[in-house]
């Protein structure tokens, strides 16, 4: 048997996809940020149609008030029921996987069971640049996705407007009966029936593209064309460029549609990051893969706060120039995030990790021993 279980390997192949229990994790991962970010965009978009009393006429003519929330949220209860049943803690303790499976696993990964009473070494991972690489990436990343996710159903309406009325006065057409015609606005002129589908297109567009990195990414990798700090390196920054670049562009155009088209490059193009940035703590220290993770999103999730406050500050008038002043900002901080991701990312596993896993190995050594010993 080879070093990687050439055997499990063999007999792992002979189980058919659908009784693999870890694409049935993954599925339920799947499920889980689909909901995850149903109820964010919903939250930070949406709060208002959300939240709004819409009045339904039954059949008998009596009128009923729903909110738009529920369905979101029931789905929400169902997946962690779901999650409870179908998925545990390790291979060991899931009554549900095949024997074959099961060793497939445990000699990809080792027996982690005996993986406890980790230290972190908090000097180690705060001092690291490579850690603030990751940090700042994410920062830089979500700063982006958080200015879309809030603001891009407002920009598109206020652009689509703002074509149709350049478009009457040349066309010499009645400007009320048109937008009356094709927008629902509430109190806040928020256009969720016109705007929603466009808005949703830049995000269909990052899904078809995230089944291309990945794989892309790992035939770099095992054809041996790209070390992983230079796939984690090119991914995350080319895709930083890109994003700045049709943040810009954007930023200078009147046309919806094409708004649409470069905000739809720009979202897509977020998909390379997820085999740059948001790999890299496993490539630095797997042991400690958990903590770097909630470092990231800490200061991932700032943007959320921040994002908004500040293109409320800017945006009063919803002019075109208070708009460029949004995606200028975007675009500075997608190439603050370029550069320091560039110069400290790193793809190998740290010294201080390293060590760590040496000790945790030296005493799972030694504790086998002991147990040869007892049983002797």
């Amino acid at each position: 048997m080879s070093e990687y279980g050439s055997a499990e390997i063999l007999e792992d192949s002979k189980l058919p996809f659908w009784r693999k229990r870890r694409y049935h994790v993954v599925l339920m991962v799947f499920f889980g940020l689909f909901n995850l970010f149903t109820l964010r965009i919903n939250l930070s978009v949406a709060i208002v149609a959300m939240t709004e009393k819409i009045n339904v006429t039954l059949e008998d003519g009596s009128v009923v008030e729903r909110q738009e929330y529920f369905l979101a949220g029931s789905f929400g209860c169902l997946w962690y029921l779901a999650w409870l049943f179908i998925v545990r803690a390790n291979p060991e303790v899931d009554p549900f996987i095949k024997e074959a499976e099961k060793q497939f696993i445990l000699s990809s990964i080792g027996d982690r069971s005996q993986v406890k009473n980790i230290r972190h070494p908090w000097k180690d991972i705060l001092t690291s640049m490579p850690v603030w690489a990751i940090i700042v990436a994410s920062f830089s990343s979500m700063w982006g996705s958080h200015t879309l996710f809030t603001q891009l159903p407002m920009f598109l309406n206020v652009a689509i407007i703002r074509h149709i009325i350049f478009a009457t006065q040349h066309l010499n057409l009645d400007l009320n009966s048109i937008t009356n015609s094709l927008f629902t606005k509430d109190t806040l002129n928020f256009n969720v029936g016109t705007t929603g589908i466009m808005a949703s297109i830049p995000y269909m567009v990052l899904t078809c593209l995230l089944f291309f990195t990945g794989f892309f990414a790992d035939w770099l990798l095992r054809k041996g064309h790209l070390r992983t700090g230079q796939v984690r390196r090119y991914f995350n920054c080319g895709a930083f460029v890109a994003q700045m670049t049709f943040m810009l562009l954007t930023a200078f155009t009147t046309d919806p549609v094409l708004s649409v088209v470069f905000i739809s490059l720009g979202v897509g193009a977020g998909a390379f990051t997820s085999s740059g940035y948001k790999p890299n703590m496993l490539d630095l220290a797997p042991s400690h893969a958990s903590v770097l993770m909630g470092l990231a999103n800490t200061f991932g999730a700032l943007p959320g706060v921040i994002s908004p406050i500040v293109t409320g500050f800017i945006v009063t008038d919803k002019t075109k120039e208070q708009w460029q002043i949004v995606f200028y900002i975007a675009a500075g901080i997608y190439l603050f995030g370029c550069i320091f991701y560039w110069f400290f990312v790193r793809g190998r596993l740290q010294p201080w990790a390293k060590i760590d896993i040496e000790e945790l190995a030296n005493r799972n050594a030694l504790k086998e021993r002991k147990k040869l010993k007892t049983v002797e």
